[in-house]
């Protein structure tokens, strides 16, 4: 019923997404004023062209875009097209997403999370099937269905993605969907940089700082480890009893992507 609800709520909406910028009283060590952006609720072709004023407006007055990425929280999906259009101009700029702890990105919103350099995904992902709320002809509703698969699977490509995302989404009926998994997450590169960004990054890093290439990934392991201790016997015992609230005290954590990217160096 639960996951009915959801489709409904996917086929139904009609509100525009909230794309928007909140500027912080922060500076950065170059004086660079701090400033979130964000992408919230159903994504249609309105939002890339705020989008895109936003990331202008970034350039002009040299903000410095906090967390190094793009907030996608309570996104109910929307518009594939736009979505994909959003996500390319991530890419251009070299942008990470992320979704928090507690949030959720659902439907088209998942291609928007592809597109970061860096994908962090604390919160959760919803996948389900293309839905067209009209009725169509037969063949017509067929080519399209195509078409869909053919540009998204060019633009998964694109985007690093393994292909397999394109069959977790498609391989749900239109009735269901459901949320990955934090194994799913983690295999798909939702926690971490792209291969080569990051092969990249290590290199520019470590011959700019003068640092060997394995320090910097000794690093990022030490954080990790730091990150994720096992919880002690009262936590264990208080999870038996209250397994929702101390789920998170079983997940595995990850350093920032300001911090994967080393781009607090």
């Amino acid at each position: 019923m639960k996951i009915l609800v959801l489709l409904t709520i996917l086929i139904s909406f009609n509100a525009n997404a909230l794309v928007w910028m909140e500027k912080h009283k922060e500076f950065d060590k170059f004086g660079r004023q701090y400033a979130s952006i964000f992408i919230t609720e159903n994504i249609d072709e309105s939002d890339v062209v705020e989008f895109k004023k936003i990331l202008d407006v970034v350039k002009i007055e040299n903000l410095h875009i906090k967390y190094d990425s793009i907030i996608l929280k309570k996104n109910l999906g929307g518009s594939i097209w736009s979505a994909m259009e959003i996500g390319a101009m991530i890419r251009k700029n070299d942008l990470s997403t992320w979704i928090p702890k507690d949030e959720y990105c659902m439907s088209a919103c998942v291609h928007i999370l592809v597109a970061g350099v860096c994908r962090m995904a604390e919160g959760d992902i919803y996948i389900h099937r293309r839905i067209h709320s009209t009725k169509e002809e037969k063949e017509r509703t067929r080519k399209e269905t195509i078409a869909i698969r053919k540009w998204e699977a060019q633009y998964f490509k694109a985007m690093d993605v393994d292909p397999i995302l394109e069959w977790k989404i498609h391989g749900n009926p239109h009735w269901n969907g459901r949320f990955l998994s934090e194994t799913e997450k983690l295999d798909l590169g939702f926690y971490g940089v792209i291969e080569d960004i990051e092969e990249n990054r290590l290199n520019f890093v470590a011959n700019n700082k003068g640092v060997d290439k394995r320090d910097l990934m000794n690093e990022l392991s030490n954080k990790y480890d730091s990150m994720n201790r096992d919880p002690n016997f009262i936590v264990r015992f208080l999870s038996i009893l209250f397994p929702y609230k101390f789920r998170d005290s079983f997940r595995n954590k990850y350093p920032s992507c300001t911090e994967q990217l080393f781009l607090d160096k």
